[in-house]
């Protein structure tokens, strides 16, 4: 008994069939590209920190070994980075450059040039410098004063675990200089904020000048950040920076004085006078003593430590400039001599 064999004439794709494998072929394409490109961005910061890193160590290792008799160092930007010989890459010998290149989408920050010293190795510089690349990862590069490299990257917490503590080292008045120390009780490397109130005193006015940080200054407020090189503070290793400031004119206040005569020759004699007040903020100082009365009756011809006037019977005095405010346990002393 035979079989007949039956074919199909419609085999194939129907049009429904391709729309929806196009379709999910899309899906698949959309949905892994943002994952290709992170990975391959990813993989060009790891690429770029491996370059700067062993470019760092080559250039100290001939600067050790003293190389071509002389100091080596590498200078970082956008693009590239260059290993030269010489004391500064404007200096360089050029003959002598080793270029590699970093990748396009890869932004170099902090310091750009690091210098080893001969023999010792160790670089005249010490910093950070951070790698940031196009989805805003960082990787940081760390050199410290042994030229030792660290390429772990800081724990980005929120300020408050971050505390300052100050030291006044210089009080005009007027103004003042001041240290601040940077510390936080975390184990891991911290980038670091201070936010600094600037209105109460003696930690008031207006800062002029701030080394070690970068900063901005808001109606009292002063906020300060790493520069760069000392971006982030640990238990071990807190960072410190400074400023000067100078403060408002302080306005006039009640004051009162005491006169005291130190020497009295009968047609003449000399006086101290100390100033105080009971308010706990700066004030500036006046004071008008009456000379018509003895002891401390007369003419003066002698005035030390303050500006002043005399007319008729009255002494009027005030600060010199470097002593115009007094406040509450800081009295300020001024004195006299007068014929009689």
């Amino acid at each position: 008994m035979s079989k007949s064999l039956k074919y199909n004439k419609n085999l194939g794709f129907t049009l429904l069939e391709v729309l929806l494998s196009v379709a999910i072929i899309t899906l698949i394409a959309g949905l892994g590209t943002p994952i290709y490109q992170a990975f391959q961005v990813r993989n060009d910061l790891d690429v770029a920190t491996n370059t700067i890193s062993q470019s760092l160590r080559r250039a100290q290792v001939l600067s050790q070994s003293v190389d071509g008799d002389s100091s080596w160092g590498l200078y970082v930007q956008n693009g590239e980075v260059a290993l030269f010989q010489g004391v500064s890459y404007a200096s360089r010998n050029t003959s002598f450059d080793e270029v590699f290149d970093l990748p396009g989408s890869i932004t170099p920050s902090g310091i750009s040039e690091i210098v080893y010293s001969k023999f010792t190795g160790e670089p005249q510089v010490t910093g950070t410098i951070t790698l940031t690349s196009s989805t805003n990862e960082t990787r940081n590069i760390t050199i410290n004063e042994k030229g030792m490299i660290d390429t772990s990257s800081p724990i980005d917490l929120p300020s408050p675990d971050v505390l300052y503590e100050y030291s006044i080292y210089s009080d005009w008045s007027e103004g003042y200089c001041v240290n601040v120390s940077v510390v936080t009780e975390s184990e891991e490397p911290v980038v670091w904020e201070a936010v600094i109130d600037l209105s109460i005193y003696p930690l008031n006015g207006t800062p002029y000048n701030v080394w070690n940080a970068d900063w901005t200054f808001s109606g009292d407020t002063l906020t300060a950040s790493g520069a760069g090189w000392n971006d982030t503070v640990s238990v071990d290793s807190p960072q410190e920076f400074g400023f000067c400031a100078n403060r408002p004119v302080a306005p006039f206040g009640e004051v009162s004085y005491v006169v005291t005569v130190t020497s009295d020759w009968g047609t003449g004699y000399c006086a101290i006078v100390d100033v105080t007040t009971e308010s706990v903020t700066p004030v500036t100082w006046e004071v008008i003593v009456a000379l018509n009365a003895p002891p401390t009756n007369g003419t003066p011809y002698n005035v030390w430590n303050a500006d002043w006037t005399f007319s008729g019977d009255t002494l009027t005095a005030s600060g010199a400039g470097w002593n115009d405010e007094v406040l509450s346990g800081q009295p300020r002393q001024f004195g006299y001599c007068a014929n009689r």
